[in-house]
């Protein structure tokens, strides 16, 4: 199955970190999230093309490229990323920069892929693929039997 949209957002993968309360009792998300997460709509936006949001079931699929230091890259690039930030955070963040855009809610996404991997440092991204569910797609996935007719049940 093909995505519906697919887009990458260049650089080192970011986590969502926790927002932060003042003293005062007002709630901030940290600056370096808030960067992260206009770089993901920025990117969304040119990939959408001017669309309207999904309303159908989404899957998302997200694969994170982790920079390599030079002197470990040898033996580190294509290996799994099993260090902080964890992958969950690195979805969450991505997640949160979609919603509204690529699709309407978030109770939309029905799966997600997420993965991350090492890279040269000069490759570090996160690529993004939104499947739009298809219920004829997916019916071709079952693999049924062939029937002669085709049953309907008022």
């Amino acid at each position: 199955m093909d995505p519906t949209i697919t887009f990458e957002v260049p650089g080192r993968p970011t986590p969502k970190a926790r927002p932060y309360m003042t003293a005062g009792g007002k709630v901030f998300t940290p600056e370096k999230t808030a960067a992260a997460e206009r770089s993901v709509k920025w990117m969304l936006r040119a990939a959408m093309k001017g669309r309207d949001p999904l309303t159908c079931p989404v899957a998302v699929e997200i694969v994170a490229h982790f920079p390599a230091a030079k002197a470990k890259a040898k033996w580190l690039v294509g290996r799994p990323h099993d260090q902080t930030p964890d992958i969950d955070n690195v979805v969450k963040l991505i997640l949160d920069g979609c919603n509204r855009l690529a699709w309407k809610d978030d109770g939309q996404v029905y799966q997600i892929l997420a993965s991350g991997w090492w890279s040269h440092s000069d490759e570090a991204r996160t690529v993004v693929k939104i499947y739009a569910w298809d219920p004829v797609e997916q019916l071709k996935l079952l693999d049924l039997p062939k029937t002669k007719t085709l049953r309907t049940f008022a």
